[in-house]
């Protein structure tokens, strides 16, 4: 790495859900001038955890720490770090225009080990990793310490994610708004906005589109094909006029109409 700017990335073998991660510099030694020294150099290091080795998308990494002073920071530190990831990255760099202890220049990048602790599996939880996550999280991903969500599949919202979407909303995180359409007096599915039934004039999945006219049926399939008129004999002059339509028994019962003939 450039002068300026110090970095290792170390790989851990499987993704992992990560509670502690402990960096411990690589000499004991043997005068204070020379910690001190080193002490300088670790000066506004930042531990960062990603799923990428590239660093040009280091800042959509998860920042697990950054040492910001004024204090020189510790050569053996361990730092709490509840995240998910693949890699851990030890970062550090000297931006010009900024004053340094002791006016370092330089940064190395100088660890005798990293420890890393957490479950090598992402859907358990607890101190020995033997508590599944809540079934809700989604990617079944929860942190290791409380068993709370990384994020909650759509239609759940909450820590543990186990509250279902409040009437009128649904999808992800809720964000979603039901149409005003449902039938029976009932809102959408909370997860995917569907409606069980739409109220007159309207139609489709979610109850948004408007009903052609002269349609009928759960998908306006129906439709009016015939108007009939017909005369009844001279000694009843009366015309009858009534509509034929295509529909089996229950869809017509469901129009809660009653037809009628009426012959004079």
């Amino acid at each position: 790495m450039p002068a300026n700017i110090g970095a290792q990335l170390l790989p851990i073998r499987n993704s992992l859900n990560l509670r502690y991660i402990a960096c411990v510099t690589p000499f004991q030694f043997s005068n204070y001038n020379m910690e001190q020294r080193q002490r300088e150099r670790m000066y506004g290091y930042k531990l960062y955890i990603s799923n990428s080795t590239d660093f040009s998308l280091l800042q959509e990494a998860y920042l697990c720490y950054n040492h910001k002073g004024p204090d020189l920071p510790d050569l053996n530190v361990t730092h709490k770090c509840v995240t998910f990831g693949r890699y851990v990255i030890f970062y550090n760099e000297r931006v010009p225009g900024v004053t340094y202890p002791n006016n370092q220049k330089e940064t190395y990048t100088q660890l005798c080990e990293v420890i890393v602790q957490g479950c090598d599996k992402d859907d358990v939880h607890g101190n020995l990793c033997n508590k599944n996550c809540p079934s809700n999280c989604q990617e079944k991903r929860c942190y290791i310490t409380n068993g709370t969500c990384a994020g909650c599949t759509d239609g759940w919202i909450g820590k543990k994610c186990r509250n279902a979407c409040p009437a009128g909303k649904y999808g992800a995180e809720c964000k979603n708004t039901c149409t005003d359409h449902c039938g029976n007096n009932t809102s959408c599915n909370h997860v995917t906005g569907h409606c069980e039934g739409c109220l007159s004039g309207w139609m489709g999945y979610d109850c948004n589109e408007i009903r052609p006219p002269g349609t009928y049926g759960e998908d306006c399939r129906g439709s009016v094909v015939e108007t009939v008129s017909t005369t009844t004999p001279a000694s009843t002059s009366m015309d009858i006029v009534f509509e034929v339509a295509v529909m089996d028994f229950k869809e017509f019962a469901a129009m809660n109409k009653v037809l009628s003939l009426w012959v004079v």
